[in-house]
């Protein structure tokens, strides 16, 4: 690993389950350890249980930003969002490709991996997308953009099946919510099947309660703690087993009182 980033925090997985990783990405002046805060919380509840995901957040270098030192995964003049520094987004790109890698050498699939950030770290998670000659399983980025200008295609086909989650706050002042809208609207124009939108009232640029809910949510469909069960193997399951199942893609069975309904569910899950 290049040596100019920082220390990298890992949480291992505290439950069973198929392997599976997140490496998620810090916003302009924090680091690993401080965005670490999110593995925490989204580990905090239990449904749908995650517990089996390993958490991976990096640290960019401590570099000057708009003329000042402190950890940036690029410089930018926040006045003009379309002047980015392409060899400091392209170092960083590099950076997250070596952790992917890692991750695979490990024996963890590129299905089985996804990647993320928050602003400057979200903004690095999207533009590896359109530089990755491997696709993850999805793409979290919260409170982040692409410049209007933007206007890389992307390397592979695989890369536009990519499911996305962009989050943000109806209240960010840093990074307006149009801007949030147009950078949705730019991955559909390129190809972007899958890309899931989410804005949360009065959230400013930060996280929440409802969108860590959504974002363990969301994980714990594509990171399912087990392969799919087939349609055969859903009647020979137990109560409790459908009913993790069902949790696991985020069904909620407390108004379901029969197996049969339970079964039916879970079929229709699948």
């Amino acid at each position: 690993m290049a040596s100019k980033f920082g220390q990298t925090v890992v949480q291992n997985p505290t439950g069973q389950g198929k392997p599976a990783t997140v490496i998620f990405l810090h916003g302009l002046g924090d680091s690993g350890q401080g965005i670490s805060a999110v593995g925490q919380a989204l580990r905090s509840s239990t449904v749908p249980d995650i517990s089996h995901v390993k958490m991976v957040f990096p640290s960019a270098p401590v570099t000057m930003f708009n003329g000042m030192r402190m950890p940036a995964w690029f410089d930018l003049d926040p006045r003009i969002l379309g002047s980015v520094d392409n060899k400091g987004i392209n170092s960083s790109i590099s950076y997250l490709e070596e952790l992917v890698a890692e991750e695979v050498k490990n024996g963890v699939p590129p299905e089985r991996i996804v990647i993320g950030g928050f602003s400057q770290g979200g903004h690095i998670a999207l533009k590896y997308l359109f530089q990755a000659s491997v696709a993850p399983a999805a793409c979290i980025a919260l409170s982040t953009w692409l410049e209007p200008s933007f206007n890389k295609q992307f390397a592979t086909e695989s890369c536009k099946a990519v499911r996305t989650f962009l989050g943000h706050g109806t209240a960010d002042a840093l990074l307006p919510l149009p801007l949030a809208q147009s950078t949705a609207a730019l991955l559909r124009e390129k190809g972007l099947r899958q890309v899931d939108f989410k804005t949360y009232n009065g959230m400013q640029h930060s996280t929440c309660a409802e969108e860590l809910s959504d974002i363990r949510n969301f994980l714990s469909q594509i990171l399912p703690k087990a392969d799919s069960p087939t349609r055969d193997e859903v009647d020979s399951m137990s109560v409790k087993e459908l009913k993790n199942f069902l949790h696991s893609r985020s069904i909620d069975t407390r108004s379901i009182l029969e197996k049969s309904e339970l079964i039916e569910r879970a079929k229709a899950a699948l």
